[in-house]
């Protein structure tokens, strides 16, 4: 697991597939959501602000990726740095890689 990233919140959690997953390099462990409705989850860099020049993320039955950030030391104010359609969403494992130039 990353030494850095820490999950602050996530909407839904199922012990046998935890949030925490998102984050342990492992493509055999997942974060599992109800999918029902919109998931969301705040991961908070631990030693301070990071600069971000590439997010990747894969998934199943995804719709729409949102990614947003926050520079406050509380989650309270975000700012969008990636919005789109995900593809492929009926087709199995989806791949999703945001660039983003926004700086610190």
């Amino acid at each position: 697991m990353s030494d850095n990233l820490e999950v602050q919140v996530a909407t839904s959690s199922d012990s046998r597939f935890p949030p925490t997953s998102m984050l342990d390099n492992n493509d055999r462990t997942f974060w599992l959501t109800t999918g029902m409705f919109p998931q969301e989850c705040i991961l908070s860099f631990l030693k301070g602000p990071k600069d971000i020049s590439k997010v990747k993320i894969s998934g199943h039955g995804m719709s729409k990726l949102r990614l947003e950030r926050c520079t406050e030391a509380h989650p309270t104010k975000f700012e969008s740095m990636a919005e789109g359609d995900v593809e492929n969403r009926d087709q199995g494992l989806q791949l999703r890689r945001s660039r983003s130039t926004v700086p610190r």
